[in-house]
């Protein structure tokens, strides 16, 4: 682990260089939506998609929230792009020029982040950390900010945390990870960042699973994902998992008529989730019963694997990935 610095430096810049200028949200290749066809089939909308995709590819390698820029570029698509596809759909006129505006003012947002998250890139002294609060792009920066604590993370001995609190919003609070800097004793370089606008965070947890060494960062409310954090610690670098997609592809994929509890707890050394039926119009699982759902992590995020019912004759296990 003590070469977890230079590593991650490296694994960055070879990632900067790795990236696409010609990036598509859509598969132009195949466009399924009517505002794909739209896109893809113009030559000024589809360089437009493509740059703010290759700025947003930027803006991810530089940030250390990228679940919150994930959720970010996911809500900004949903309100400013994707309702055009209801007036393509409809055969009504669209102003190219609107789109292309939306996709140029987000772009600018994001070269703004980037230049604040690369700002922050830099060794820090430990004296400081215990001290004071990290100054975080992108979040509350006068909400009278203190440290709740500073400490190694078990498991993890080449790692630190600090733990953030606000004042106002008093929900608010943050973990950063830091990783030790070579050759400068006591320095700390900003691995990551995890948030919360509504919940409490733990400290992380360093945890031994088939897919390595995992570390989590739990929220209060279990089953609210918001601020919840998952990575994966390999001798070289700290990867960035998703650990809140396949929430929404469990639920997608349950069979209409049922519905399980919020409250999904997720142990990763098992790589297992279980959950409580809540809703069913099904023999298969009374109300109460348990639902044991069976995780992996693929491509770099969390994956329903099979999800397995223990009501009085559960059925057999629903392939969901």
């Amino acid at each position: 682990m003590r070469f977890l610095f230079i590593a991650v430096v490296t694994s960055l810049l070879a990632l900067a260089s790795a990236m696409q200028a010609w990036a598509e949200t859509f598969d132009c290749q195949h466009p399924a939506l009517p505002l794909a066809r739209l896109i893809c089939g113009d030559a000024v909308l589809r360089a437009a998609d493509a740059e703010e995709n290759g700025i947003y590819d930027s803006a991810t390698t530089a940030s250390l929230d990228r679940a919150s820029l994930r959720a970010e570029e996911s809500a900004w698509f949903a309100a400013e792009i994707l309702p055009y596809n209801w007036f393509v759909q409809h055969a009504m006129p669209i102003n190219n020029g609107e789109i292309v505006d939306a996709y140029h003012k987000r772009e600018d947002a994001l070269r703004r982040e980037t230049q604040l998250w690369r700002k922050l890139r830099h060794g820090i002294p430990g004296a400081t950390l215990a001290a004071s609060c990290l100054a975080l792009p992108m979040y509350p920066n006068n909400g009278g900010c203190s440290v709740a604590a500073y400490a190694p993370i078990d498991g993890a001995p080449s790692l630190r945390y600090q733990l953030q609190t606000y004042s106002q919003p008093a929900a608010h609070n943050a973990v950063i990870l830091f990783a030790a800097t070579q050759d400068q004793p006591d320095t700390w370089l900003p691995l990551a960042v995890a948030m919360s606008k509504d919940a409490s965070l733990s400290a992380p947890q360093a945890t031994a699973s088939r897919f390595g060494t995992l570390l989590t960062i739990a929220s209060s409310g279990t089953g609210n994902p918001d601020g919840s954090a998952l990575y994966r610690l390999t001798p070289d670098a700290l990867e960035d998992i998703d650990d809140r997609s396949w929430l929404e592809t469990l639920r997608s994929r349950l069979p209409d008529g049922l519905a399980l509890s919020p409250e999904i707890i997720a142990d990763y050394a098992k790589m297992q989730a279980v959950a409580t039926v809540t809703r069913s119009q099904s023999t298969c699982c009374a109300v109460g019963s348990r639902a044991t759902i069976d995780l992996a992590i693929e491509n770099d995020r969390v994956a329903v694997k099979g999800v397995a019912f223990d009501g009085p004759s559960g059925p057999p296990s629903d392939q969901a990935n």
